[in-house]
């Protein structure tokens, strides 16, 4: 959807799928809060992509904490695996022969290919952060941690923006 109609519609749906560019779109995002309201968003995309951290610490350099959830790669491959034979994105039924042959794809990137190998190279994603803003601003989570305690992950979370939780 476009950033443009889906802040004029009322942003009545809960999630969706837009490259917002134009600053006033991406502010007006956030419309419906609360005055002190802390406020964020979740996008996996802003650590693959390399000059998302670039962007953001220009934005945004000092007001900004960067949460990373780490996820063995291989879990992480198969998750995305079994979502896209789910969701018909592919029908090959054997994972292995589907990770190479997105691997050989000519093509790659974001929507041009499934990516099942370079999506798990976090610490280079984690590392174009690093070089931009203070360790004390990246957070890194582990997914196994918060699998098995959502509730621990969460409070730390709260705890490094600053906002309470009941």
């Amino acid at each position: 959807m476009e950033p443009a109609k889906y802040i004029k519609d009322g942003m009545k749906e809960v999630d969706h799928i837009a490259h917002v560019i134009d600053p006033s779109d991406y502010a007006a995002l956030f419309i419906k809060a609360q005055p002190g309201q802390v406020l964020g968003e979740v996008c996996p995309s802003y650590a693959i992509c390399p000059s998302a951290a670039a962007a953001i610490h220009s934005a945004r350099p000092s007001a900004l904490r960067v949460f990373f959830m780490l996820r063995d790669p291989v879990q992480r491959a198969w998750s995305q695996y079994i979502m896209n034979l789910r969701e018909g994105k592919t029908s090959e039924k054997d994972f292995l022969k589907e990770v190479e042959r997105d691997a050989k794809q000519a093509k790659t990137g974001w929507g041009v290919n499934h990516q099942y190998l370079s999506l798990g190279t976090d610490a280079e994603q984690v590392e174009r952060y690093l070089k931009l803003f203070p360790k004390e601003q990246v957070y890194g989570l582990l997914h196994e941690q918060f699998k098995k305690n959502p509730g621990a992950t969460m409070q730390r979370v709260f705890a490094a923006i600053g906002g309470t939780h009941g």
